[in-house]
C-alpha cells in the first residue's frame, strides 16, 4: 500500500466511477456540436466584413468569457482548434504596433490564462504545480525572458522577429498552466472528447484529400503554408499543422483501450478509432512520425507488459489483429482496394528507406538538415552561454543548393523571405541551442526528463483507470517526439510547443485530480471497485 509520511493511506480524490465515461451520448455530442459551433463562428468571420466581425465579436465576448469561466475545458478545445489549421490563422487578426499580430489562438490563450489566475487570486492561492516539473518549467521560460531581452537589447533584432519566438517558446508554460486548471474528471473527460474530434477532424482531412488529388482542396484554409500538400509516391501527402496533436491523440486512444471498463463494445470502438488515425498518420508520408510512433508504441508494450503480465498472450492477440486492421484498412481511402495499387507500394517504399540510411541521407532535404547543424554549431560555438537571441540569424545567405539564387523560396530572395531561412534549423535541439544557449537547452532537457520520470510514477501509483492510459500515452508519446525533434523543430514550433504543454499539462492535472485531492477513500479502497 503507497503510504505518507505518517504511515496513513494515501488520500485521493474517487472517481464517480472507474473509468472515463465514454458511454455518455449526449455529453459527447453536446462536444461535437461546441466544435461545429466554432466552426462555423469562424467561418462567419472569415467570411464578412470588418465592421460586421467587430460587432459579432463584441456580441460573443461575454458569453465566452463567462462560459469558459465556468467550463475551462471547452476553452482548451477552442485553442486546439484554433491551432489545427481548420480556418486560416489570420480569419481574427488584431495588429499591435509592436511585435505584430495577435491571431485568434493567441487571443483565447490570454483570456484563459487571465481567467485561471483571477480564479487563483480568489481562492487566494497560486501554487506551482507537480513538483519539480513545474519549476524547472518556470526556470526555461526565465531563460525565454533572458533570451529575448539579449536580442532585443544587445543583439538588435527586430521586435516582431524575438517576440514571435519568445511567444512560440511561451506556450510551454502557457499551456501547461491553463491544463492544469482542469480540475475534475467530468471537465478532463470533456477535454479528452473534445481533443479526440479535433483530431478526428484532421484525419479526415488527410484521408478525404486522397480522393481529391493534391490540388483540389477540401477547405480553403490548406492554401496557408501551415498545410503541406503535395503529390508523393502514388498518393497525395498531407502535413496538417495539427500532425503532432493527432500522433497524441492516436496513442491516448491506443492507451485507452486497456484502460477503460470491460466492454467489448467499447475496446472495439477504440481499436477502430485508434486504426483510422494511425492510417491517417501514414499517409503524412512523415518518416520521422513513423519512428516516434513506432518508438513510443514499443515503450508502451513494455509497460503494458509489466502491469498485464497475466495476460500477455491476450495482449499479443491483440496487437497482432490490430496491425491486420491497419495493414487492411490502408486500402480503403485510395483509388483501388488492393495491396497492389500505387498509393499502398508508395507506402511501403517509403517505409523501406527508414532503414536504408547510406541512400536517404544523399537527399537534397538531408544534406540540407546537415548543412544547418553545421551552421548552428558555429553560432554555439561562438556564444554558447547565450546564444544569438530569439529570433536572429544565425548565418549569412549562402550559395549552397541554390540558396542565394532563391531555389527554396520560389525564386524569391527579398527581405522577410530568405531571412526565415537564416534564422530556422530543422533540428530542435540546435535551434533552441543556437538562439537561448547550451544552459537554455539543457534545461529545457531537464524538465522533459522530470516530466517523464514524473510521468511514469504517476502510471505506476494509479489503479487501472482510464487516466492510467492516458497518462501512460503522454509519456511514451514524449520519448517518441524527441527523437521526431532531431529532423524536425518541433520543440520550437507553435503547432508543437503548445501540444506539449497541453499534454504536459493534462498529466499534472490528472496528478492533481487523482492524487493531491484529499478525501475520505484511499487509492487502494477504489481501485478495488
Amino acid at each position: 500500500m503507497l503510504q505518507q509520511a505518517n504511515m496513513g493511506s494515501l488520500r485521493v480524490a474517487p472517481p464517480q466511477d472507474t473509468t472515463i465515461p465514454l458511454t455518455r451520448i449526449e455529453h459527447i455530442v453536446g462536444v461535437i456540436g461546441w466544435v461545429l459551433l466554432l466552426w462555423a463562428w469562424g467561418t462567419l468571420l472569415n467570411s464578412t466584413p470588418n465592421i460586421v466581425d467587430a460587432g459579432i465579436l463584441a456580441a460573443t465576448a461575454i458569453p465566452a468569457l463567462w462560459f469558459f469561466w465556468k467550463q475551462p475545458a471547452y476553452g482548451l478545445i477552442a485553442l486546439m482548434f484554433f491551432a489545427s489549421g481548420f480556418l486560416e490563422p489570420a480569419f481574427v487578426d488584431i495588429r499591435l504596433p509592436v511585435g505584430g499580430g495577435l491571431e485568434m489562438r493567441d487571443i483565447i490563450l490570454l483570456v484563459m490564462v487571465g481567467i485561471v489566475t483571477l480564479q487563483r487570486l480568489i481562492l487566494k492561492s497560486l501554487p506551482i504545480p507537480w513538483w519539480p516539473v513545474g519549476p524547472l518549467l518556470i526556470v526555461f521560460y526565465l531563460f525565454v525572458l533572458f533570451s529575448l531581452f539579449n536580442a532585443l537589447f544587445f543583439e538588435n533584432v527586430a521586435s516582431n522577429w524575438a517576440l514571435n519566438d519568445a511567444r512560440i517558446l511561451s506556450f510551454y508554460l502557457i499551456f501547461f498552466v491553463v491544463a492544469w486548471s482542469i480540475t475534475t474528471r467530468e471537465a478532463l473527460f470533456t477535454l479528452i472528447v473534445g481533443s479526440f474530434v479535433v483530431a478526428d477532424i484532421t484525419a479526415m482531412i488527410v484521408l478525404i484529400q486522397q480522393r481529391l488529388g493534391a490540388y483540389n482542396y477540401l477547405i480553403p484554409s490548406m492554401n496557408d503554408t501551415s498545410w503541406q500538400i503535395w503529390e508523393a509516391s502514388g498518393a497525395v501527402r498531407v502535413v496538417p499543422p495539427g500532425i503532432v496533436f493527432m500522433y497524441f491523440m492516436n496513442l491516448i486512444s491506443i492507451g485507452l483501450i486497456f484502460f477503460t471498463s470491460k466492454s467489448l463494445t467499447r475496446t472495439l470502438f477504440l481499436i477502430g478509432h485508434s486504426v483510422f488515425l494511425t492510417t491517417a498518420l501514414l499517409f503524412t508520408f512523415t518518416r520521422s512520425a513513423w519512428v516516434a510512433s513506432g518508438i513510443a508504441l514499443a515503450v508502451m508494450a513494455v509497460a503494458l507488459m509489466i502491469t498485464f503480465r497475466a495476460y500477455l498472450f491476450q495482449f499479443f492477440i491483440l496487437a497482432t489483429a490490430t496491425l491486420m486492421l491497419v495493414v487492411g484498412g490502408l486500402g480503403l481511402f485510395v483509388s483501388e482496394p488492393s495491396v497492389e495499387n500505387d498509393a499502398v507500394e508508395g507506402l511501403g517504399e517509403r517505409f523501406v528507406t527508414i532503414f536504408t540510411l547510406e541512400d536517404t541521407i544523399e537527399t537534397n532535404s538531408l544534406q540540407w538538415r546537415l548543412f544547418e547543424n553545421q551552421e548552428a554549431a558555429q553560432a554555439i560555438r561562438k556564444q554558447p552561454l547565450t546564444g544569438v537571441g530569439l529570433g536572429n540569424s544565425y548565418r549569412d545567405i549562402t550559395v549552397f543548393q541554390g540558396e542565394s539564387l532563391g531555389r527554396w523560396t520560389e525564386n524569391d530572395i527579398s527581405y522577410q523571405r530568405i531571412d526565415v531561412f537564416t534564422r530556422y534549423v530543422h533540428t530542435s535541439y540546435y535551434a533552441m541551442a543556437v538562439k537561448m544557449g547550451i544552459p537554455a537547452l539543457i534545461v529545457f532537457l531537464l524538465f522533459c526528463a522530470a516530466a517523464l520520470i514524473n510521468g511514469f510514477i504517476l502510471y505506476a501509483r494509479l489503479p487501472n483507470i482510464a487516466a492510467k492510459g492516458l497518462v501512460l500515452a503522454v509519456a511514451v508519446g514524449m520519448i517518441g517526439l524527441l527523437q521526431w525533434s532531431l529532423l524536425h523543430s518541433h520543440l520550437v514550433l507553435a503547432s508543437s510547443t503548445s501540444v506539449i504543454g497541453l499534454m504536459f499539462g493534462l498529466s499534472a492535472s490528472i496528478y492533481n485530480i487523482y492524487i493531491v485531492q484529499p478525501e475520505e477513500r484511499s487509492l487502494d479502497e477504489y481501485a478495488n471497485e
